[in-house]
């Protein structure tokens, strides 16, 4: 008798064994659900996906991580009708700045990288305190 190596409909005969050389669906599936979307596409199509494109879904990670901060700090500062120098500062700093981190993660350019991450998170931090001190 056959070992059962996966739920049915994990492999091409619908037993559970995986033919030779192919990746079973669920292995692909968990390694998109984990985060490596470029590996469970390369694991898909069976073309490595090249190291920019890895570096451009990082960037693309990081960047989905920390918008949520900066369009909380912003709307807070709108709806309390914070607008002075430091929110026009801080807002404009940080998408100056995640548009410059993009090709420079891309190019895989470390130190300058870590700096211009800085700066965008240091902006939303500036959000923040103008939205705590209004008197900026």
């Amino acid at each position: 008798m056959e070992a059962n190596s996966g739920p049915p409909g994990d492999s091409p005969d619908g037993r559970g064994a995986t033919a030779p050389g192919a990746t079973p669906r669920r292995a692909v599936l968990r390694t998109a659900l984990l985060g490596g979307t470029a590996a469970a596409l390369a694991s898909c199509t069976g073309r490595p996906v090249s190291a920019v494109a890895g570096r451009l879904e990082r960037a693309s990670r990081n960047f989905m991580e920390t918008f949520p901060f900066f369009a909380v700090a912003i709307v807070l500062c709108a709806l309390a009708g914070r607008h002075n120098w430091a929110t026009i500062w801080g807002a404009q700093v940080y998408l100056a700045a995640r548009v410059l981190y993009l090709p420079l993660y891309a190019f895989g350019v470390p130190g300058v990288r870590t700096l211009v991450w800085l700066v965008a998170t240091l902006s939303i931090i500036l959000l923040l305190v103008a939205l705590l001190y209004p008197a900026l």
